[in-house]
């Protein structure tokens, strides 16, 4: 069974009409909103988002029903990730 999924969002081009700025900006205020709500869910950027599949799967149903028409790529992870820290 996958661990966790990473979901990065992409953002309209700059160029793109004011409606496509308008639904990502929406769409990231659902889904900033549903993840500060569900344990199960990370947010590691403005656009990419951690969400666990180790326990209930409403947050990731939540984050995907909420970000249609916006184009995402994800990576499925198989074990919990390995985060490492650089030294500074």
């Amino acid at each position: 069974m996958a661990h966790s999924i990473l979901l990065v969002f992409e953002r309209p081009d700059t160029g793109r009409p004011v409606e496509d700025e308008r639904q990502w900006q929406g769409c990231a205020m659902n889904m900033g909103n549903i993840a500060r709500q569900s344990r199960d869910i990370e947010i590691l950027g403005e656009n990419v988002l951690l969400l666990s599949l180790q326990t209930d799967l409403k947050g990731v149903v939540d984050v995907v029903s909420n970000s249609l028409g916006l184009k995402y790529r994800y990576a499925i992870f198989d074990q919990e990730i390995e985060w490492h820290k650089t030294a500074i």
